[in-house]
């Protein structure tokens, strides 16, 4: 044996010897530690199994995109097939959870079974990738590049691992879900993972909306969590990783717009607009995020089919475009312009436009199409936007087959007087016009009006918040994009930053023509992060003047979004980090502690049916749920319920079993009449049973007799009601609606002003509604002799109802 064999025997044995040690002392390390903290109790296994499952959810996505892209031979960076494949893999993976769930199988092993066959299809393609990234990994010379430059990157990647660090601690504990993810993004992967199968939600309309990351969340739900905190953290997990996946299709497109040329440390650029870190524009559980997750490699796949029209890339188009709507509807306001901008491209292609052939030109197009005639140019273009127009109907088709079987309508709960819709009653489509779409966030005036506000508002919206939650003039969005849109005039060949401009543009503009709800504009941050990134590097390229311009610009947003980073999310921080202090502070079980709505849940059959009355976050309920929400639902109309008879039977025939609501809320109803009826209702039934806050009534025997025939109530001082007295069912005015659609009816009575008259209409009446303040000396001693106080609501007037009892 040679001398070097014998070296590399010993070299091992060497090893070998390490190991053991380190085995050695790590057993009896390990046994130390456990006798100051139990390792079974730290919090980084819960956190692991997390990360394992969106590895293997991510390993889906990834995988099966690959398989897609083989496919369709679709070439190109290794950046921008990444950028594909991704969320290629997420609509695949959706359509996948619509067929599973369409024939009843959501149970953990068709969730892994989805999960394992999407991965082995594209297992050959997405190794084959990641070896070639790998060895094509950039290894700078550092010698050759400026001190400034790789400075600048330096700089650049300590901001972005700061920013990460920062957006993932929330996702640690359940305390960061937003209102809407506890009202129908997670509760609908609830009632889907309890059910085992596709639902209708016939008591909220919310929940009907695109499922796509409901979907998702429903494949989490069917695995085995040892916790609720786990449960309810693995959603937040699944979008952390949807962003930060996303951010290598910001650093593709920006490397599209600068024509190919390498942007390191793109991705960060997603950092300079802070919204992200803001309440309710962060990862909370919502869908915004995934839907910004298609937008980018929308662009990207738009803009290539926009030179030859070729069939792969409208393919793409058509894919990423189902994917946004299968998420939100709110992708109606980037399609039409990705629309307009092919539909530019055809006529620049057919020389329909004069002048607008020259598009050809300014992408370079070779067109491979010989020119015989007008009408065989023509036919391929045609035909290739006919196939993704037919692709993007097919995908986006479960969402509507599943409304047109569960609803009779495709778009449930809108055009409810166009389709036959049910649940729906007479006025159900007015209040979803007047009252579902938030009249406070939609545009006033006449069309020109609107027209000049909303092209106003596109270039001012980073510095005017519409939709907040702190303090009104807090520009927390970022207005980088806003700013550097004037450097077009300076930059030369920037057709294609022109074109990202104007998209950007274009869907902000749509979003303000329609609905002003800031957080809409989330979706967008990918597609603007990557327009500014690409012109703030363009500017740079001009010289020294212009790079002082640009680090003093980002200096300034820098450090103004730096606020932006903890001043909303400090509660939610502030939990994460109790969650490490537990295991010091010897508190682990308060790491699992149990919601009131899962304690009221256990208590409750399995095929219970909970009407939540005037609120929507039931996560952890786990039952069937309807809400009374006017305007939210169309199963529930109290217009002409007089009666709490009648209310129990209007319930029951909506298959209710038991009603819940808020014990402590101080909220007024959606009119005076059910104000009182509500209140009768919880005098008639003892209040129910109590958990943490919330009142639970079961109303299956819950009988009432001896109702009064005439309820009459006495008003003095109720918000739009003039003194009077009133019989309930005339006091229905529907207060959620725009104060312009208020009608308030005239007393049939006036209010007595003598003695005699008063004591009269008090022994009458039933109940009273009354500004405390209103409460004259004579007043006073009949409220107190007959009425006893049941709520005071708003802070601006009270309910007394009668002594007597009509159970």
């Amino acid at each position: 044996m040679s001398a070097s064999a014998f070296k590399r025997i010993g070299s091992h044995w060497r090893s070998f010897g390490i190991l053991l040690l380190c085995s050695v002392a790590g057993y009896y390390y390990a046994r130390y530690l456990n006798a100051a903290y139990s390792i079974r109790d730290w919090f980084i296994w819960p956190t692991l199994l997390l990360w394992a499952y969106n590895a293997v959810l991510f390993a889906a996505f990834t995988s099966a995109g690959m398989r897609v892209l083989r496919l369709l031979r679709v070439r190109g960076p290794q950046l921008e097939q990444f950028a594909f494949a991704v969320p290629i893999g997420v609509v695949v993976f959706c359509l996948g959870m619509y067929l599973i769930g369409s024939i009843g199988l959501f149970s953990l092993w068709p969730a892994v079974a989805l999960a394992v066959l999407l991965i082995a299809s594209g297992a050959e393609p997405t190794l084959r990738f990641a070896r070639r990234a790998i060895k094509g990994w950039p290894t700078p010379d550092l010698a050759d590049q400026a001190v400034l430059r790789r400075g600048i990157r330096l700089l650049a990647l300590g901001y972005g691992a700061l920013c990460l660090i920062l957006l993932y601690l929330p996702v640690l504990t359940p305390q960061t879900l937003n209102f809407d993810s506890q009202w129908c993004h997670l509760t609908v992967a609830q009632d889907y993972a309890r059910e085992g199968r596709l639902i209708a939600f016939d008591g909220d309309y919310a929940r009907n909306h695109p499922q796509l990351a409901s979907l998702i969340h429903t494949w989490g739900w069917l695995l085995p969590m040892p916790s609720l905190m786990q449960r309810w953290t693995m959603p937040l997990h699944t979008e952390f990783f949807i962003v930060v996946f996303g951010l290598p299709a910001i650093a593709a497109m920006a490397r599209y717009l600068l024509m190919q040329r390498q942007l390191r440390m793109a991705w960060v650029g997603y950092f300079l607009f802070p919204a992200i870190f803001v309440y309710d524009m962060n990862i909370g559980g919502s869908s915004d995020h995934f839907f910004g997750f298609f937008i980018a490699p929308l662009f990207i796949a738009v803009a290539r089919s926009a030179v030859s029209f070729d069939r792969r890339y409208l393919s793409l188009a058509a894919i990423f475009a189902a994917g946004a709507l299968l998420t939100k509807y709110q992708a109606a306001y980037i399609l039409p312009i990705m629309a307009l901008v092919l539909v530019v491209a055809l006529a620049a292609q057919l020389r329909l436009i004069p002048g607008l052939s020259k598009l050809k030109q300014w992408w370079r197009i070779r067109s491979r199409v010989v020119e015989t005639s007008r009408i065989v140019v023509a036919r391929q273009p045609v035909y290739n936007l006919l196939w993704a127009t037919g692709l993007f109907c097919l995908l986006v088709s479960p969402h509507f087959i599943r409304n047109w079987i569960c609803y009779h309508n495709p778009v449930y709960p809108f055009a409810q007087d166009f389709f036959h819709s049910t649940p729906s009653f007479p006025k159900a489509s007015y209040y979803v016009e007047n009252i579902f779409k938030d009249d406070n966030w939609r545009p006033h005036g006449t069309l020109k009006e609107t027209l000049w506000e909303s092209l106003q508002l596109t270039f001012t919206f980073s510095f005017s918040p519409h939709y907040y939650f702190f303090k009104p003039t807090w520009p927390n969005f970022g207005s980088l994009f806003t700013l550097s849109i004037p450097f077009l005039i300076f930059l030369k060949r920037s057709r294609r930053l022109w074109l990202g401009t104007l998209v950007c543009l274009g869907a902000v503009f749509l979003w303000a023509f329609t609905f002003r709800v800031d957080r809409n504009l989330q979706g967008f941050v990918p597609l603007i992060a990557a327009t500014t990134i690409a012109l703030l590097a363009r500017a740079w390229e001009l010289g020294f003047f212009a790079r002082v311009g640009v680090v003093g610009l980002c200096l300034l947003q820098i450090a103004w979004g730096g606020d932006a980073l903890f001043y909303s999310q400090y509660p939610r921080l502030d939990a994460a980090i109790n969650l490490f202090r537990n295991g010091y502070e010897g508190s682990v079980s308060s790491r699992y502690q149990e919601h009131p709505l899962v304690a009221v849940g256990k208590t409750l059959p399995k095929n219970a049916k909970v009407l939540y009355h005037r609120d929507r976050p039931t996560l952890g309920l786990n039952r069937a749920v309807a809400l009374d929400y006017i305007g939210s639902q169309g199963l529930f109309n109290y217009d002409d319920v007089s009666s709490l008879p009648q209310l129990l039977d209007h319930w029951r025939h909506g298959g209710l079993t038991h009603v819940m609501y808020d014990i402590g809320s101080q909220s007024s109803d959606s009119s005076r009449h059910m104000d009182i009826l509500f209140h009768e209702f919880l005098r008639a039934s003892g209040g129910g049973r109590s958990f943490g806050g919330y009142g639970v009534v079961d109303i299956r025997n819950l009988k009432v007799s001896h109702w009064p025939h005439d309820y009459q109530v006495i008003s003095v001082g109720t918000p739009g009601y003039a003194n009077g007295i009133y019989p309930l069912g005339l006091m229905n005015s529907v207060e959620d609606l725009p104060a312009r659609f208020h009608h308030y009816p005239t007393p049939p009575r006036l209010l007595p002003t003598d003695d005699a008259g008063l004591r009269e209409a008090f022994t009458q009446a039933s109940a009273v509604l009354i500004q405390s303040a209103l409460i004259t000396d004579a007043i006073r001693p009949l409220l107190n002799e007959r009425f006893a106080l049941a709520k005071t609501l708003g802070g601006y007037f009270s309910i007394y109802l009668s002594k007597r009892s009509y159970r």
